[in-house]
């Protein structure tokens, strides 16, 4: 199933929209091609299904679709009135941040659209400082849209904050870790190799999908967008919270103004060395340094995301 394909179901089924009245209020009526709108093509069921419900990301440009604010409104409101209930707004706001994050997660992944930024866009929706519920759902929903209609999560989550920050007073925000880290993690063998991954570390165990290191240049971050950018991170992770690099032959890691900090303890010993400070008790004059990394080395961002430094053998 397309992400596009997933945000029409749920529409109709949680929402009570049905599929041509949900492209009527996504589509664009500016003409586009041929002098006809999405809005014009979209009224014809098999193009409706073809062309739209079930397009592929990339298959649809951002132009082809009304303002994605607009439509989240309208939207909410649909739902609002499905529902019916007193409660409509937190079950909106708990269907987005729990019932669908896997859906959408999993037709992101099918086509290589990265979903874990999608679910940790999510978390930063879910925790976002904002005046009530009913805001809260409008900003869940646009997420939502957006990264249905377009396939890229990168670009919704933008949307999401554009539109929290312009509309509601809000703005995306990391949360605080509570907790100190563990010293204690797996011993993993160094290489002589020059080429490093980082594989992530869980209740103590390490998760098979290791995340090879760019030598021009890896962001770790809830919301890195690049190519070789790693996102599988907890909530108290900032959106870009670390840089990894080559630099000749030593690899070095540098802090990003990260909000809760990261450090690094050595394979060789076990001695903890910080990168980047929380933000919370950084002197105003902190200035960031590239720090060395090497294999064997765990590298500790926020209280509880762990990644051991390995070596990759071509």
């Amino acid at each position: 199933m397309t992400p596009s394909a997933y945000l029409y179901a749920d529409l109709k089924i949680f929402g009570g929209i049905k599929n041509q009245e949900a492209a009527q209020i996504l589509l664009t009526d500016r003409p586009v091609a041929n002098g006809e709108s999405p809005r014009e093509r979209a009224r014809e069921r098999t193009r409706l299904s073809r062309e739209y419900v079930k397009s592929a990301p990339g298959d649809l440009p951002a132009s082809f679709f009304a303002d994605f604010a607009v439509s989240a409104l309208r939207i909410a409101n649909h739902m609002i009135a499905h529902l019916d209930t007193a409660d409509a707004h937190e079950r909106i706001c708990r269907h987005y941040r729990e019932d669908t994050v896997s859906g959408m997660v999993s037709a992101l992944d099918a086509y290589g659209r990265r979903g874990q930024l999608y679910s940790n866009a999510v978390g930063h929706v879910a925790t976002m400082p904002l005046a009530n519920e009913r805001s809260r759902c409008s900003v869940f929903i646009l997420l939502f849209i957006v990264t249905g209609c377009l396939g890229d999560p990168a670009f919704a989550a933008a949307e999401a904050e554009r539109f929290a920050e312009s509309k509601l007073n809000g703005s995306f925000r990391t949360q605080t870790a509570q907790t100190i880290p563990s010293l204690t993690e797996p011993k993993a063998e160094p290489d002589g190799d020059n080429l490093l991954g980082l594989q992530r570390v869980v209740g103590g165990k390490l998760k098979p999908t290791v995340h090879p290191l760019d030598p021009a240049g890896t962001v770790v971050g809830a919301l890195a967008d690049g190519i070789a950018d790693i996102t599988d991170v907890d909530p108290d992770v900032s959106r870009r919270h670390l840089r990894i690099w080559r630099d000749r032959n030593r690899w070095l890691c540098e802090g990003l103004s990260s909000t809760n900090g990261t450090a690094i303890i050595s394979g060789a010993d076990k001695r903890v060395h910080v990168v980047e400070p929380p933000r919370s008790t950084r002197r105003v004059d902190w200035i960031a340094h590239p720090c060395e990394i090497a294999p064997a080395d765990t590298l500790c961002l926020g209280a509880t995301t762990r990644f051991m430094v390995i070596p990759i053998v071509k």
